[in-house]
């Protein structure tokens, strides 16, 4: 059965988005990207049909926005890696 995520698991998806980035750098690359559309999880926060929280994550667009500003705010990629990161659409 389909539940919200804990706030603490919301956090953890976070950190493990600039773990991966880390990973990336260590490899040699020089870029992430973010996908978020097409039903991946930061599309599923953005969308009012499917996000029914009543948290921070959900309800307005700035909220239902939060998951994905936050994965892109500086110091959740920057304080792991030197990586070139950005949010944006194709």
């Amino acid at each position: 059965m389909p539940r919200a995520l804990q706030i603490a698991e919301i956090d953890e998806i976070i950190d493990g988005y600039a773990q991966a980035a880390l990973r990336l750098q260590k490899a040699g690359l020089d870029g992430v990207e973010i996908v978020a559309s097409h039903g991946y999880l930061p599309a599923q926060f953005m969308n009012p049909s499917l996000n029914l929280r009543e948290d921070e994550y959900g309800g307005t667009p700035e909220n239902r926005l939060r998951f994905l500003s936050v994965c892109c705010r500086p110091y959740a990629m920057r304080s792991t890696t030197t990586l070139w990161w950005g949010c944006g659409s194709h």
